[in-house]
């Protein structure tokens, strides 16, 4: 796999979530996703393989917070996965990477997170980030690491 980080082979163990596209609100409620959004699914499975060579400190800002995090080891390899709407750019994979907050710790945005998403509305409590994924693309071939 090759992102901007690097690139790394890894090993393809099992299976472990799958990441649907979600509507995100903090002021109320949002209606669902609109059909015109092309959003793939991805599955994501567990890898070994890619041990970091030496931790990367970033800064990093997303819609909750600004925060110095170092990037651990690389977990996970998500794919596009077909929902029976077929899939809009197979050729786009995320590495999600464990990481550390290296600077004050973030106890999320004080306020409920209101997500909507194929599977119905909820209301979240976020906390702290754990993970970053980042696009990644294949530089050889897929190993299976299941023995089928």
């Amino acid at each position: 796999m090759t992102n901007a980080l690097g690139s790394f082979v890894v090993e393809v163990l099992r299976p472990t979530r799958l990441l649907v596209p979600s509507a995100k609100s903090l002021a109320a409620p949002p209606p669902p996703l609109s059909p015109s959004v092309l959003l793939d699914h991805f599955e994501c499975y567990r890898v070994r393989g890619a041990a970091p060579k030496n931790s990367r400190s970033i800064t990093m800002q997303d819609q909750f917070v600004t925060a110095a995090e170092k990037i651990m080891q690389l977990q996970q390899l998500c794919v596009p996965v077909d929902d029976g709407g077929g899939i809009t750019n197979p050729a786009v994979k995320l590495t999600c990477y464990r990481t550390k907050y290296t600077g004050a710790r973030f106890r999320g945005p004080g306020t409920p997170v209101f997500v909507n998403d194929e599977f119905g509305a909820a209301t979240l409590e976020v906390s702290h980030g754990e993970e970053l994924c980042l696009p990644s693309s294949p530089s050889g071939a897929f190993v299976d690491g299941s023995g089928d």
